[in-house]
């Protein structure tokens, strides 16, 4: 809209009700990517990049054997707190 010179970035803010830098970076994003990039992309906010699918195999392989979590942590390469919370959450399960 304000690239056609309807309204600007400050008028689109307000009438959104969406803060102006948000709004730039909105613009910065379906300018490089385009359409498809900004309606469809994945949303992985919030996930933890380190506790993949293998680590949590190796990790309860370990648990299973009888490791304590800080050997589990330090094998596995994730912080001793990590491995507790998920154990905590339920993802991984003490022997």
């Amino acid at each position: 809209m304000f690239s056609n010179g309807l309204c600007t970035i400050s008028e689109l803010s307000s009438a959104l009700g969406v803060n102006r830098k948000n709004i730039e970076r909105y613009v910065k994003s379906f300018k490089d990517h385009g359409a498809d990039y900004f309606f469809n992309r994945e949303d992985n906010r919030g996930q933890c990049y380190r506790f993949t699918e293998d680590v949590k195999i190796e990790a309860q392989r370990l648990l299973d054997m009888g490791v304590t979590p800080y050997s589990v942590a330090k094998k596995t390469g994730l912080s001793e707190s990590a491995i507790r919370y998920h154990l905590q959450n339920g993802d991984l399960k003490k022997k």
